[in-house]
């Protein structure tokens, strides 16, 4: 990788959870001059974590950028069917696109297209502002009821 022509501009960000959204802020701002064209979520397979990444990474992508969600229908596969089986206790990702979807319909302007395969889920940003208090949870339209995880 060193001897890659592009090494220079690589930046490696070792022991950062994927949830710790200051160091992700901070990292971000540091590494970044301007907003992000695509994040690439790869990461731990675990709702609150993805959560926790998607509401602070996808404020900083530029207005039609994609934030892409890998693996998400782990907790749909037959290999994880089961109380022993790996992450049996943690909520599926498949929680967060769903999430997603209803953000979707309640805010087009946030996110104006959710493409979904069997492997990722691409979200693309819209045009408005996001803030860096973005919460999906307080801006989906839900008629009041709280949403239920699997």
């Amino acid at each position: 990788m060193r001897r890659h022509p592009r090494w220079g501009v690589v930046r490696l960000h070792g022991n950062v959870p994927q949830a710790d959204r200051e160091s992700l802020r901070r990292i971000i701002d540091e590494d970044f001059d301007g907003p992000l064209d695509v994040v690439v979520d790869d990461a731990s397979h675990m709702y609150d974590h993805s959560l926790a990444s998607f509401e602070t990474l996808f404020p900083r992508l530029r207005p039609g950028g994609m934030y892409l969600i890998e693996d998400w229908a782990w907790a749909h596969q037959p290999r994880f069917q089961g109380p022993e089986a790996q992450w049996a206790d943690e909520p599926a990702l498949s929680n967060l696109v769903m999430r997603l979807v209803i953000l979707s319909a309640s805010r087009f302007d946030l996110v104006p297209s959710i493409i979904i395969r069997p492997g990722f889920v691409a979200v693309t940003r819209g045009k408005v502002e996001i803030g860096d208090d973005f919460d999906t949870e307080r801006l989906i339209l839900a008629r009041g009821r709280k949403l239920s995880l699997l």
